[in-house]
């Protein structure tokens, strides 16, 4: 398999594609110095000669340099050197382990119940307990 995977039968199984399409009938549709035609440029997925493996090229776009623009940066914020997600975080940080224990709409959230779930109960301590009766024939 390795002798069949040389650099030649690799670059001649993934030219096959270019050959392919500008022997097709679409092959008005492309210019001779079409950049989507460049071999350099146009990523390729090939089978090996002896059919083994499936070859995949993808090379790296080019972007020019001219067309970056820098990120847009507030230099009020630069200065304070604290972002809003940093800021959301450590007050998540904080509410979630304060003495007072995590409120009912918390609560709620976490084991997918209704707010009625983590309400006081006061009828309940009122009730006469449902105690099983004595089975008078045993």
């Amino acid at each position: 398999m390795a002798a069949s995977l040389t650099a030649a039968n690799m670059l001649r199984a993934l030219t096959s594609i270019r050959t392919q399409i500008l022997t097709s009938g679409h092959w008005r549709l492309y210019a001779t110095s079409c950049k989507e035609l460049d071999a350099d440029r146009q990523p390729r997925v090939a089978m090996a000669p002896d059919k083994s493996c499936i070859i995949c090229w993808h090379p790296e776009p080019e972007f020019p340099y001219d067309c970056t623009q820098p990120l847009p940066r507030n230099e009020e914020e630069a200065a304070e050197g604290e972002s809003p997600l940093k800021v959301n975080l450590l007050m998540e940080e904080k509410l979630k382990m304060r003495a007072d224990g995590p409120t009912d709409h918390e609560l709620c959230n976490m084991f997918f119940t209704t707010k009625h779930t983590w309400r006081p109960m006061p009828g309940k301590k009122y009730r006469k307990p449902n105690l099983p009766l004595d089975r008078e024939g045993l």
